[in-house]
């Protein structure tokens, strides 16, 4: 319900959508990071993990409203994603990666989008973050990114790899949008950055990364699954024009 029996718009509850593998080196940041943002709850799927990333989860101090499902992952991000959403009850739902962050002004912006009654999406930039001593971001605008959509039935996540939300099978693109409760804006707010800690790794492990990527993606081809637009796996800083991370944001 976007509204409730009276003339008044209901206080919007957030879901943050996770689905993790092996991801112990990174899950504790992302939880102290989340804490910040106090949401109704938390949805994270595990697709297996053999590292301490279950334990890690499991032994956090915090009062989030954290629930942890344990899912084999298959040849399907999307399956994996969609069961994590079956699983949200807030009327709105956020997903973050464990190497994405929101930059700290999204704590106070977010509410405010969620009280936007004619929107059903946002898209965020997402600015990808550089091994150097002052962690040097590339083009500030990033690569849009869906991040924020309302929780309705009708949105589910298509593609087995590249997974992308889709409202009634057909991807979602910024722009107007003809939904059971009419038209709807997908809207872009470039104030809301999502920081890409990928990179955030000496240059052999993104090599390895890249190469079990690339490996992933072939197989995936071989079998006939189905691939959706190519996110660009992006090594050399140089491609862009950097600068050092704004105040602030980080």
């Amino acid at each position: 319900m976007w509204f409730n029996k009276g003339t008044h718009i209901t206080e919007p509850r957030l879901s943050v959508l996770l689905i993790i593998l092996n991801e112990a080196s990174m899950i504790k940041d992302w939880l102290e990071r989340l804490s910040l943002l106090n949401p109704y709850e938390i949805i994270v799927v595990d697709g297996g993990s053999q590292d301490d990333t279950i334990n890690i989860i499991r032994s956090y101090p915090s009062n989030l409203n954290l629930k942890l499902f344990e899912r084999p992952m298959g040849d399907s991000f999307a399956d994996q994603r969609n069961f994590a959403k079956d699983h949200c009850r807030g009327d709105w739902i956020l997903t973050l990666d464990t190497d994405e962050r929101l930059s700290k002004n999204s704590f106070a912006l977010l509410p405010r989008l969620m009280r936007d009654q004619s929107a059903i999406a946002f898209s965020f930039p997402r600015i990808a973050l550089f091994p150097d001593s002052q962690h040097f971001i590339g083009d500030p605008n990033g690569d849009l990114q869906l991040h924020l959509f309302r929780n309705l039935a009708d949105i589910q996540y298509i593609f087995k790899v590249h997974e992308r939300p889709a409202y009634k099978g057909k991807p979602i693109h910024p722009g107007l949008i003809l939904t059971n409760q009419g038209l709807k804006w997908c809207k872009i707010k470039k104030e809301i950055k999502i920081l890409h800690w990928g990179y955030l790794k000496p240059q052999p492990a993104l090599l390895e990364k890249g190469k079990r990527w690339q490996m992933f993606k072939e197989e995936s081809r071989r079998r006939g699954i189905e691939i959706g637009e190519e996110d660009a796996f992006i090594l050399d800083k140089n491609k862009y024009k950097s600068k050092p991370i704004e105040a602030g944001m980080e």
